[in-house]
């Protein structure tokens, strides 16, 4: 049985433009980094084809290089901050943790998991499960209903909007 046929073209496409964008970037075209990258960019391909992935990002959103940029320049700034604010948090020691639920509107999985990766990223917060359209953070210094409302705004317009308008399909 092949089972090279049940994967798409466009992901064998894009393997191999990683494979081509790899060779390139490495500085060295010796065959044994040629071979390292076929079976890294395999392996990936094989673990997407074996769990049933699918990377659903639209292809409008590949052409929208400023706004990832822009997302990922931002990204890491709330990284930078939230790293300085749990320092002081830890150092003051003054830890009230709570679990945020976040209702997210996010269709695409690949949106999703860029929203998780993204809250988790920042070393304040968690994300800790995804269920339905739920996301549950866990976070280190919410005192009240008002650090918790903030918190919900917070995660809406620093990360699900930029990756809304991102992978927005025009539906």
């Amino acid at each position: 049985m092949n089972h090279w046929k049940a994967v798409p073209r466009f992901l064998l496409g894009g393997g191999l433009l990683f494979l081509l964008w790899w060779l390139l970037s490495s500085g060295s075209n010796l065959l044994v980094r040629s071979a390292v990258g076929l079976v890294a960019t395999t392996a990936v391909l094989s673990l997407y084809r074996r769990f049933g992935l699918s990377i659903d990002i639209p292809s409008n959103a590949l052409f929208r290089p400023w706004l990832w940029i822009k997302f990922f320049l931002y990204l890491l700034w709330k990284i930078g901050l939230a790293t300085a604010e749990t320092c002081y948090l830890i150092l003051r020691r003054d830890l009230d943790q709570k679990i945020v639920i976040y209702e997210s509107r996010l269709k695409s999985q690949t949106g999703l998991l860029l929203l998780l990766n993204s809250i988790t990223l920042t070393p304040t917060s968690v994300a800790i499960l995804h269920e339905n359209n739920l996301v549950y953070v866990h976070h280190l210094s919410l005192k009240d209903k008002e650090d918790y409302d903030s918190m919900v705004e917070i995660v809406d317009r620093v990360f699900e909007r930029p990756l809304a308008a991102l992978l927005d399909r025009g539906e």
